[in-house]
């Protein structure tokens, strides 16, 4: 079993930057930048670095997993994934190739809408559906129901086929003959037996990318199933070693909240 070191009733948390690039190169920028976490060692063309604060603040200037990527992949052009898991519950992808956004994903159920929305049909004066744009039917109850109408071939060929949706996301990290597969684990509803850890661990597979930002969430305990801690290296507002502690305790002991009167 896994340990979880933040498990609770929603679930653990983490967030994590995966950079294609040189190992210095990401340290230099994660330094300048404040970040405060843990930095993986180069495995193939990949480096993980891993936030303290899974959903706050992960680097100086307040910034958040998602503007940190972009300012990793700008400064060493290069491609960075961005990403966030937030109890469990939401997960969240922020794909840059240089200056470039390529790719966002927010898996978060408070954006989903379940059933029809009202507006969408119209009603006769006797208050009845009318389906004049031909996007409903009544159902066997003579409830309205969407239908699906395909438009037009404008090349005469019959059925197009589809693009993957996350053809885009594939491509960028170097995996194109698993768009289809990637499309589908990212469109996919979740079971109640299914958690966005599992998903992403299965994306990070199919991706070619370091599989252990889910139990990194341990840290700084020893990680089960990634590097070891001698691999690492802890930044505390982009400062290592000694002076990175002193800076982190600082940190801390300034934003403390004053005891109540």
């Amino acid at each position: 079993m896994i340990p979880l070191a933040q498990e609770g009733p929603e679930g653990p948390s983490c967030a994590g930057v995966f950079v294609a690039a040189a190992r210095d190169d990401v340290l230099e920028v994660l330094a300048s930048s404040g970040f405060s976490g843990w930095v993986g060692p180069q495995q193939g063309q990949w480096v993980l670095a891993v936030a303290e604060n899974p959903l706050g603040t992960v680097a100086s200037g307040k910034r958040s997993i998602e503007e940190l990527g972009r300012e990793l992949a700008r400064a060493i052009d290069a491609v960075v994934l961005a990403v966030q898991i937030r109890r469990d519950r939401a997960l969240g992808l922020w794909l840059f190739h240089g200056p470039r956004e390529v790719t966002v994903l927010d898996t978060d159920p408070g954006d989903e809408e379940d059933g029809l929305h009202e507006a969408a049909i119209a009603l006769d004066e006797f208050g009845n559906p009318v389906f004049d744009s031909g996007e409903f039917a009544l159902d066997e109850f003579g409830e309205p129901v969407p239908v699906d109408r395909p438009g037009p071939d404008p090349l005469g060929s019959g059925e197009a086929e589809e693009e993957p949706e996350y053809t885009p996301l594939a491509l960028t990290l170097g995996r194109p003959a698993a768009a289809g597969e990637i499309t589908e684990l990212l469109q996919s509803e979740l079971s109640e037996d299914e958690s966005e850890s599992e998903r992403f661990t299965a994306l990070a597979k199919l991706a070619g990318l370091p599989t252990w930002l889910v139990s990194a969430n341990v840290l700084p305990k020893q990680i089960w199933g990634g590097p070891s801690r001698a691999e690492l290296t802890r930044l505390r507002l982009g400062r290592a070693g000694a002076s990175g502690a002193i800076a982190g305790a600082l940190a801390r002991r300034t934003t403390r909240r004053p005891p109540r009167a």
